[in-house]
């Protein structure tokens, strides 16, 4: 049986693994994006100006859509996917939060945000959905929940069956759009004001990530604190980001707009909108985390983090892709090299990954090395198939810590690919602030770090 793009399982299997995950983002991370504009509109009537008169990158467009969108007399509705990426997952991390975010006429009617597993544990009884088959396989997923949805690394199918899984697991809200963040924005929030201090403890960029993760995972046992209590400390610092923020913006409102742009360009806020005007401007300013067409060479690797608690900054990776002509034909060799730096505690295990390989349709593969089948290092093979118009390249790896292991391929380009007219276009994975790259573009050498959609 299939309801909403979903198939179902007639067996019931009773299946619980309650596996008690904290988002290390701030609750209030969107609510500072909409309260920029909010300020910008009540203060600074003749901001919007400025901004386009020192916009060179074409950002104005998002702002005219955003003031329009704020101001406009229907309520609008938007599910918040709040990611973990030191957990990493296709579209940026591992989903420990959900809320809902309503604006009218500029103003905030509602905002909440809840765990994840509120909302999937209680429908784990009467739903069966099947997973992905990677997840089945390599991390023993036999039902597929919201915490889970974010497996496509395209966006706006991500958010599509986010939205439907909200819906089918319970949600009661009418959904007008879906927005994913990850950390590294509420990083920039605390540089704008300097750092928090709270309950002794300072929080800054450099610490916020270990800091509040301990306090939630462990530091709230070792203070004699029950579960329900370890979240006191993400609404402590809410309540002072958010007090300490708004005297910011609106002393600096160009600086935070900054801010919003480089995220977005960074990948640490993506958006998806049902209000066709906004969406095609987010599609048009590469906001939207679409899986980008390309006319020439094309590539996007991403990692799916199963089972390796919060392992991801631990891991260095660097992708070595080098192409030259052979036979009439361009030839490609890329070897995607992992170094675990890591070692064994509370949130550091050995890292298990399902690696996706993207690459332009028709590209046909000549050997590969490097897939596992399990844990237990036995030789695997690679999937292959096609998806949003390229054609993937899927493997299981797992690596132990202070290990190094390489996934290995050779392949051919479609001959519409040509040297006369080549470019390469070479996607970042939303929240993997891990990866370097080393480029052999016939003979000509590039290197540097992953942190934006690259083009060459």
């Amino acid at each position: 049986m299939k309801f909403l793009g979903f198939e179902f399982l007639t067996k019931k299997e009773k299946i619980k693994r309650r596996i008690i995950r904290i988002s290390i983002t701030l609750i209030f991370i969107l609510l500072f994006f909409w309260f920029g504009y909010l300020l910008v509109k009540n203060y600074y009537p003749g901001i919007l100006k400025i901004m386009r008169g020192q916009d060179s990158a074409g950002g104005s467009e998002l702002v005219d859509v955003f003031y329009n969108l704020l101001t406009e007399e229907k309520e609008r509705t938007y599910l918040l996917l709040l990611q973990n990426n030191t957990e990493l997952r296709p579209t940026g991390g591992f989903i420990g939060n959900y809320g809902i975010l309503k604006i009218k006429q500029g103003k905030i009617q509602d905002f909440y945000i809840k765990d994840i597993y509120s909302l999937d544990q209680p429908a784990e009884q009467r739903l069966e959905i099947i997973p992905p088959e990677p997840l089945q396989k390599y991390f023993n997923r036999q039902k597929w929940w919201l915490r889970d949805i974010n497996w496509s690394p395209d966006f706006p199918t991500t958010a599509h069956r986010a939205w439907a899984m909200y819906l089918i697991e319970g949600g009661q809200e009418r959904i007008d759009g879906v927005v994913a963040i990850n950390p590294e924005f509420i990083h920039d929030l605390l540089d704008l004001i300097g750092g928090l201090e709270i309950d002794g403890v300072k929080y800054t960029r450099d610490n916020f990530v270990d800091a509040l993760e301990y306090e939630v995972e462990v530091g709230y046992i070792e203070d004699g604190k029950s579960k329900e209590e370890r979240k006191v400390i993400i609404d402590k610092l809410g309540q002072r980001l958010k007090a300490e923020l708004w005297p910011k913006i609106i002393l600096n409102p160009l600086t935070f707009l900054d801010i919003i742009k480089q995220n977005i360009k960074e990948k640490n806020i993506l958006a998806f909108s049902t209000y066709e005007l906004l969406q095609n401007t987010l599609s048009q300013n590469n906001a939207a985390g679409e899986l980008r067409a390309s006319d020439s060479d094309y590539l996007m690797v991403v990692d799916a983090n199963l089972g390796s608690l919060k392992t991801d900054p631990a891991v260095e990776r660097l992708i070595n892709y080098q192409v030259k002509e052979s036979d009439e034909q361009l030839a490609v060799e890329l070897n995607i090299d992992y170094n675990h730096r890591g070692g064994k505690d509370w949130k550091t295990s050995h890292y298990r990954t399902y690696t996706r390989i993207y690459v332009p349709l028709g590209a046909e593969l000549i050997s590969a090395s490097g897939a596992m089948s399990d844990d237990t290092q036995m030789v695997g093979n690679f999937d292959i198939y096609s998806e949003n118009n390229k054609t993937v390249f899927g493997a299981f790896v797992s690596i132990n810590p202070e290990e190094q292991r390489s996934l290995s391929l050779k392949y051919i380009l479609p001959k519409n690919i040509s040297r006369q007219d080549y470019s390469l276009l070479l996607q970042k994975q939303p929240g993997n602030d891990y990866t370097n790259y080393d480029l052999d573009i016939f003979n000509k050498r590039q290197q540097g770090t992953l942190d934006s959609d690259k083009i060459f």
